[in-house]
């Protein structure tokens, strides 16, 4: 079942989504219903439109966005979002395993990860190790 539900993932992310789904990282006693700076659990991942609500992004970027990465609205998901309004796309649809990085609702600036595995190490290793959220790039 995990493997049909994440398929949508790199296949990189598949082992880092498994902890996931049992832990999260957080100073708090239990685990927040909205989590920052950590990978979102399948559940709480955000389509466009609470993507919009939260960050303050208009539809029209949001939609601007989705055409810009060759997607359709409907099937791209926020997988991670920070603090520092980093926020983490995949095309659910696609199944292709690609992940974008936007800055809040700066979405004409897309960067698509080449090696996802790498970054989403590189960047929980920095957060895990008291890293601020705006001190890494993307």
């Amino acid at each position: 079942m995990f493997d049909e539900d994440y398929r949508m993932l790199p296949e990189s992310w598949k082992e880092i989504y498994r902890w996931f789904n049992s832990f999260c990282v957080t100073g708090e006693s239990y685990c927040p219903m909205e989590w920052w700076n950590t990978p979102f659990r399948y559940s709480a991942r955000l389509d466009l439109d609470e993507y919009e609500q939260g960050s303050g992004a208009s539809r029209e970027v949001t939609e601007k966005f989705a055409k810009s990465i060759g997607c359709r609205r409907d099937e791209l998901r926020c997988w991670m979002l920070t603090e520092n309004e980093d926020a983490l796309f995949v095309n659910e649809g696609a199944c292709d395993g690609k992940v974008f990085h936007v800055n809040g609702k700066n979405m004409d600036v897309i960067t698509e990860l080449h090696d996802p595995r790498m970054k989403m190490d590189d960047y929980l290793a920095h957060y895990l190790s008291g890293g601020k959220p705006k001190d890494f790039s993307f």
